[in-house]
């Protein structure tokens, strides 16, 4: 929905000082992913042309088209033209619309009762908009240059406070909203709200991780004492919250890694058959803490689960050189095959030779087979790959040397997608022996033929029997 900078800039320039007010821009609602995929300086038409498969967006077809102006008093139709000109992708009377609501706060306040109370229940059209409108208003009212007379921090803190009641989906669009609204260059959210999101959190325990999420941008860029105090407590109070915990512990974890990641790991430990609490403190981890001590803390508590935690702190600048550093270290301990597998499976950055040498040398067939793996994963093989893969498929009954069946079927599927068509085509030659050989299991046969069937033309598997089974 990032098109509609474009409105809330006309509107803007007509109540702020300065037309780079209009630089904030309401958070976006659950919409088409190609719209809000697409850059702020972006040509709005091409903004609104991205947005026309929204399903959120869309209204009945009788209602798209904007009728005539609604009286200046009546709310509830000003959040309907807000709506229905965003439905339409109309800019100019979008722009008129917020413009006819933001003049006036008395009635952003009236609109966020409405649709806190319930009373825009049976009008989903008006809902939409309220949302909408609520949005724009944080961040015109938040903006320095707005010359409405209106306490923006104060309209913030109402909205915050209401959002409990708003049902879903609303409630979740209109945090959206919040966590994505700007005045000029800055969040609105920052830290003069965090005393005021966590008392919410705490009234409202039932909603503790929606209020949780609003926290986000507050605990990327931390520097101010009394807020890093908070989130220390944060972590400490809500030690079994994942979202309290992954946003709180990445806070600290950039402040001072060393003394936070031995309580972080604790409680790794700690929390045995909780994944999402698992999973958020392994994300707060590989993001947050320094490179070289995140490689060293995501190795001792790795398992089969954190392929996206590992892939993330290979992503960091410098983050693929300390997983490597790592590994080599492992290896040449000759310890934790486990925390190998994870470490390379965070090394998509590295080139095909560094991950093809890994696999030929490391001992343990699961670090061998993922090491082609992730050299596959994305990107065009080379023959070399293809070589190793053949070669080490030919070894499969020697531990030391070779890979499984199962294991150089997802490779050769990674090089069918990724590869030109030579490659392919010898993929699918080494897919079609390992299907045709009765020797190999029935399972890895069968995920043979399935894995090429999309390759293939139709009906080259017609007759086929695995398994006292006819392939279809």
């Amino acid at each position: 929905m990032r098109w509609i900078l474009a409105c809330i800039a006309c509107v803007f320039l007509a109540l702020c000082w300065e037309s780079k007010c209009g630089a904030g821009r309401p958070g976006e609602l659950a919409l088409d992913p190609t719209a809000a995929a697409a850059a702020p300086s972006e040509d709005p038409l091409t903004l609104l042309e991205s947005a026309k498969t929204s399903p959120r967006a869309r209204v009945p077809a009788a209602e798209v088209a904007v009728g005539e102006e609604p009286a200046a008093e009546d709310l509830v139709a000003i959040l309907r033209r807000i709506a229905l000109s965003y439905s339409a992708q109309d800019s100019v009377a979008l722009g008129a619309a917020l413009e006819a609501l933001l003049r006036e706060p008395a009635r952003c306040e009236e609109a966020l009762a409405l649709l806190a109370g319930g009373a825009l229940q049976e009008d989903e059209v008006a809902r939409a908009g309220c949302v909408l409108g609520l949005g724009a208003a944080v961040s015109c009212y938040s903006s320095a240059g707005c010359t409405v007379a209106v306490d923006g921090h104060a309209f913030t803190v109402h909205v915050l406070e209401a959002l409990a009641a708003v049902a879903a989906p609303e409630q979740q669009d209109l945090a959206q909203q919040l966590i994505e609204a700007r005045a000029g260059e800055r969040f609105v959210l920052d830290l003069s709200f965090l005393g005021k999101i966590l008392e919410l959190r705490g009234l409202h325990p039932e909603q503790a991780e929606l209020y949780s999420s609003l926290l986000v941008h507050m605990a990327e860029n931390l520097a101010d004492g009394r807020g890093l105090e908070e989130f220390r407590a944060l972590f400490l109070t809500e030690g079994q919250d994942p979202t309290a915990v992954k946003l709180s512990l990445s806070a600290l974890l950039r402040t001072d890694a060393a003394s936070w990641l031995p309580l972080a790991e604790n409680l790794f430990a700690d929390s045995r058959g909780n994944a999402a609490l698992r999973s958020a403190i392994a994300y707060a981890i590989a993001t947050s803490a320094p490179v070289d001590l995140a490689a060293l803390s995501l190795a001792r508590l790795a398992n089969s689960s954190m392929y996206n935690e590992f892939t993330l702190l290979g992503m960091r600048e410098g983050g693929a050189e300390a997983l490597a550093e790592r590994y080599s270290d492992l290896v040449s301990a000759g310890g934790n095959p486990l925390a190998r597998k994870m470490i390379v499976s965070g090394l998509q950055g590295e080139g095909e030779p560094v991950l093809l040498g890994i696999a030929r040398t490391d001992p343990d067939v699961s670090v061998r087979s993922q090491a082609l793996l992730t050299s596959s994963l994305g990107r065009a093989s080379g023959t070399e790959l293809l070589n190793e893969l053949e070669s080490m498929h030919g070894l499969r009954t020697d531990s030391a040397q070779g890979i499984p069946t199962r294991n150089a079927v997802l490779v050769a599927g990674n090089v069918l997608i990724n590869s030109g068509n030579g490659e392919r085509e010898r993929a699918k030659t080494f897919l079609m022996r390992i299907a045709e050989d009765s020797s190999e299991s029935d399972a890895d046969r069968l995920a043979a033929v399935h894995t090429l069937l999309p390759w293939v033309p139709a009906g080259s598997f017609d007759g086929w029997v695995i398994g006292g089974q006819s392939v279809k």
